[in-house]
């Protein structure tokens, strides 16, 4: 029951009582009543009514009839410093003042509903300065200026319409007690104003809106030091308790939540826009260095919302600014009512800062860097589909100390940087293509392990295919094994000589041509050049040594014959032409490597004389001879 009751009362009326020849009565009573500092509670519910005015008439009939209203009311009624305090959950809800003038007609016996409403009610009301607070934890959950309801009518309680309904001065989840000071008190959510126009309720189970205008919407997601997102978690936490005791309250004897038989309320929205100066603002203090970023202003635009036509399509059209300079537009279709959602869109993002995310980076620091985007989404049946052709200018990472960057090389299936400078052309940019496709309910989904595999997908298979198209058709480029648990290496296809020689033929230099055009588009690169002698060149340079011996050995040998003594040629005692092992053995393995090393000169030099490359971008290794490999001789180049 009621405890602790007080009040005043004050009363200015005149009262009217007439018994009709019907046998009806009827009173009518008109004036003003006055409540003042009035004080109850309920089951743990406390009310406090600074002041409570009604001024106006009051006119009632009894028995009922089906031509005249039983009840029919017309006046203002005023409110003014209204405090309810509820002891679970503990909440305080309180109000400034609250006005409502109009008239309330009410006649239960009226037969013919349908032509003539048995309740009607034609009215405006104001409501200044609402709060609903969290009184353990200091947090206002709810806080408005003024809410205006112009033209309420209601009819038969189930139909009703209000010409507009506008809100300001609106914020949500305030927390001045942890997180901020009446300057610049810490919140979740804000809004200048909301402004709803033509709101009808049809058939009890429908809600048509003209148009929806939210005027300064402000967002504010913050998380603090342990990835808690704040007062959002605090809240969400109570709300769960909450929900909890009222999910218990709601279920009947055969554990079926009451109400499941209604039909679910339709909604039908013609326009809703974001306008203003609204804004998202982020910040993470859960990463090093802290991250904040701002979208500011936001103009949305969605029309055609109507949730009983999951397949109708929601055109939507949005343009944001994200810090000073960067740019985000979406345009496209949503089905927010089809189960599960669906959506076709597309984004361009402009000139957005990379340094900012090194937050967010494993092993690098973006040390610059600037982001374009064209991203295409399709959601459709619980599958995703998204496509991002991105460019980025003027990329420069550094590894941060003491993170694995390895780790992340090897991930990636060759280094980072590699891969970057294979993709970066003349004037520094990147462009790179990353598609994405997945289920919504994937758990890899919600880590961005799916973007992540996908995005070193694209690096490792993007920075190959421009390799490999810039070679066709003389060359290829190949990855080449992991050693010692180091990152893979990419290397050309070698460039061949012919055996014994040190000369660049013909398909050689047009070899080098396609590569030379590939370092003038990709000026990051570097190239490693390794000349190989092998066991054939041995061959060619002991041929060319029994050649030479045999000339050199001419003239003697015509001189003996003349004289008529038999001259010794190679092939006598059992040996043939074919390169003798003793002859073999006379070529060393020093000129071997000196014919590896100007094969390796002779490349260099064509690059810098020839086709003007840098000479600091192309390096030596040291010489190489192969005796057992079937390989023919070459110079290796590897990136």
């Amino acid at each position: 029951g009621v405890s602790g009751a007080r009040g005043k009362i004050s009363t200015n009326v005149a009262l009217e009582a007439l018994y009709r020849q019907d046998t009806s009565i009827s009173l009518l009573v008109e004036g003003s009543v006055g409540l003042a500092s009035l004080h109850g509670a309920v089951e743990g519910t406390v009310l406090d009514q600074e002041r409570l005015n009604w001024q106006g008439e009051v006119a009632l009939l009894t028995p009922a009839r089906d031509d005249e209203n039983i009840l029919s009311v017309n006046g203002k009624l005023t409110l003014d410093d209204t405090k309810i305090s509820l002891a679970e959950p503990s909440y305080d809800i309180a109000q400034q003042s609250f006005w409502w003038k109009g008239e309330v007609q009410f006649n239960p016996a009226r037969v013919d509903a349908e032509r003539s409403p048995r309740f009607t009610m034609i009215a405006d009301a104001v409501l200044n300065q609402l709060a609903v607070s969290e009184r353990d934890k200091g947090a206002t959950l709810l806080a408005t200026g003024e809410i205006s309801l112009n033209q309420l009518t209601v009819s038969n309680i189930d139909t009703g319409s209000v010409g507009q309904l506008a809100v300001t001065d609106l914020r949500i989840l305030e927390d001045l007690a942890n997180h901020g000071d009446e300057e610049s008190p810490m919140r979740v959510g804000s809004l200048g104003r909301l402004a709803v126009e033509n709101i009808v309720l049809e058939d009890k189970n429908t809600i048509t809106i003209t148009s929806v205008q939210l005027a300064d919407l402000g967002i504010d997601l913050s998380r603090d030091s342990q990835g808690r997102w704040k007062l959002v978690d605090m809240v969400m936490a109570e709300a769960e308790g909450d929900n909890a005791t009222i999910a218990d309250e709601a279920i009947d004897d055969k554990g079926v939540p009451e109400g499941d038989e209604n039909t679910p309320l339709a909604l039908q929205i013609a326009g809703l826009e974001i306008t203003g100066d609204s804004w998202v603002r982020f910040s993470d203090e859960s990463v090093d260095p802290d991250f904040k970023t701002e979208l500011r202003p936001i103009q949305l635009k969605v029309t055609q919302v109507d949730s009983k036509n999951p397949e109708q399509a929601s055109p939507v059209e949005m343009r944001a600014k994200i810090g000073e300079h960067a740019t985000l537009n979406v345009s496209g279709t949503a089905y927010p009512f089809m189960i599960p959602p669906a959506a076709d869109l597309v984004a361009k993002l402009k000139a957005l800062e990379l340094a900012p995310i090194s937050s967010y980076t494993p092993a690098y620091h973006v040390e610059r860097g600037r982001l374009y985007a064209d991203v295409s989404l399709n959601v459709k049946d619980g599958k995703f589909d998204v496509l991002n052709k991105l460019l980025i200018d003027k990329l420069k990472l550094e590894a941060k100390v003491g993170k694995d960057v390895v780790g992340v090389s090897t991930a990636l299936g060759m280094p980072l940087d590699m891969a970057l400078d294979l993709l970066r052309d003349k004037d520094d940019r990147i462009e790179l293509e990353i598609p994405v496709t997945g289920e919504l309910d994937d758990p890899r989904f919600g880590t961005g392990d799916i973007i992540k595999t996908a995005t070193a997908k694209a690096l490792q298979q993007g920075a190959l295919k421009y390799a490999t198209v810039a070679l066709q058709p003389l060359g290829t480029i190949m990855i080449v094994g992991k050693l010692a648990g180091q990152a893979t290496q990419l290397r050309f296809q070698p460039l061949e000589f012919s055996v014994g020689a040190v000369e660049l033929n013909k398909p050689g230099r047009a070899y080098l041509d396609k590569i030379a055009t590939m370092l003038e588009e990709r000026p990051k690169l570097r190239l490693t050049l390794c000349g190989v002698a092998t066991v054939k060149d041995k061959e060619s340079l002991a041929q060319k040594k029994r050649v030479e011996r045999a000339e050199s050995a001419e003239p003697e040998r015509a001189q003996q014959q003349a004289e008529g003594d038999r001259v010794p040629v190679e092939g006598d005692n059992g040996t043939s032409d074919a390169v003798s092992g003793e002859t073999l053995a006379e070529v060393t393995t020093e000129e071997l490597l000196a014919l590896s090393e100007e094969r390796g000169r002779n490349a260099k030099r064509y690059f810098v004389d020839q086709k003007g490359i840098e000479a600091d971008r192309l390096f030596s290794c040291q010489p190489h001879y192969e005796d057992d490999s079937d390989e023919p001789p070459r110079v290796e180049i590897t990136l």
